[in-house]
């Protein structure tokens, strides 16, 4: 890690919004694709 707090080639996540067809983390409430195994906030597996 550096001085500046980030590590070097990381990338910041980009945001991502999804439509109604979106499944929604029973972890964190973030939603994800309906292909999703794993939600992309938190890491959580889906059931």
């Amino acid at each position: 890690m550096t001085s500046t707090g980030f590590m070097p080639g990381y990338q910041q996540p980009q945001s991502v919004s999804y439509n109604q067809a979106s499944k929604y983390c029973p972890m964190c409430g973030k939603p994800n694709p309906q292909e999703a195994r794993f939600c992309i906030s938190c890491g959580s597996r889906f059931p």
